[in-house]
């Protein structure tokens, strides 16, 4: 009867370790996750402080097109990223219209740094995914 307490005592012990350990993992994992979505935040969160110029609008576009190429983001039949809880979009708006930074890329940094480098820009909308991470900036021309 002894031997037999014994045993269930140490089974019980046992799966009080490893359940313990599992939620010790999940619970570093977790704060992993939240720790690598603020560095990506900070880095677009930058940008979107105040004012800044066309170059820093062609840092942050391809920032954000570097992104979604690591994570593997898929682009429908117009060349658009699509939704997805890791993409990030950044939008531009000049003469009240705004475009895609995948339109933007595809026509040519070169000539919106010629046109707009040296533009003063604000960032007017922010966006999250539901996980926190970025979604979108959009950014305005003041004048141009």
């Amino acid at each position: 009867m002894k031997n037999n307490t014994l045993w269930i005592w140490l089974l019980i012990f046992c799966f009080l370790l490893v359940v313990a350990l599992f939620f010790s993992t999940n619970i570093q994992s977790m704060k992993n996750v939240n720790s690598n979505i603020k560095a990506i935040n900070s880095e677009y969160e930058e940008y979107a402080k105040g004012k800044t110029n066309g170059l820093d609008i062609t840092t942050v576009i391809n920032k954000a097109i570097n992104h979604n190429e690591n994570k593997l983001i898929e682009k429908d039949a117009d060349g658009n990223y699509v939704d997805d809880e890791n993409r990030i979009v950044i939008y531009i708006t000049f003469g009240g219209k705004t475009y895609r930074m995948e339109r933007l890329y595809k026509v040519g940094i070169e000539p919106f740094i010629e046109y707009f480098g040296s533009v003063e820009f604000n960032c007017v909308d922010k966006k999250y995914h539901d996980s926190g991470m970025i979604s979108s900036l959009t950014f305005e021309a003041k004048e141009y």
